[in-house]
């Protein structure tokens, strides 16, 4: 999770402020946090600076061609090149739910961008 690094260069150091503000914008939420305004704006800024910069090296590794976690209960993909954020379902068990991350990022893996 790219929340638990401390960043290194400058790309990182700008990303970081808004991946830290999409996170508690999606804690917020309640049900589908792509349905909430505040995820949508936070997401429309990560998205611009995306847009307009390259993405760092960490976040390249860690949310292109596959499903990055953001915090615990999230996670964040870039589909169509548009950057979308999903609740990781409560109801699996610690080991089930790495599972079920791990059959998502497999999967995943053969999508380009």
């Amino acid at each position: 999770m790219i929340l638990t690094k401390c960043p290194h260069t400058n790309k990182e150091r700008a990303e970081f402020p808004l991946l830290a503000l999409l996170h508690f914008a999606c804690l917020m939420a309640v049900g589908n946090p792509m349905h909430c305004p505040r995820v949508q704006k936070r997401l429309n800024e990560l998205q611009e600076r995306l847009d307009i910069f390259n993405p760092s090296r960490l976040f390249r590794e860690t949310y292109c061609k596959q499903i990055g976690q953001l915090g615990k209960n999230f996670n964040l993909q870039i589909k169509d090149k548009r950057l979308h954020v999903s609740r990781i379902t409560t109801a699996l068990t610690t080991t089930s739910k790495k599972t079920a991350i791990d059959n998502i990022v497999h999967s995943s893996n053969q999508v380009n961008i």
